[in-house]
């Protein structure tokens, strides 16, 4: 069981994170190259590689 404070910071991350990255894709269209892309971009932005 998580504590209510993981549960909510992971909730946030999908939200604010994920949901926007890669929410236009079907779940089966997702490759390896777009969560590449996308944690490069996280990377470049300045967030720490344990964040992303």
């Amino acid at each position: 069981m998580l504590k209510p404070t993981t549960y909510a910071r992971y909730r946030d991350h999908v939200h604010n994170d994920l949901i926007p990255a890669f929410g236009r894709l079907k779940l089966s269209d997702l490759r390896e190259r777009h969560i590449t892309a996308w944690n490069d971009a996280e990377l470049a932005r300045g967030r720490g590689r344990t964040s992303v």
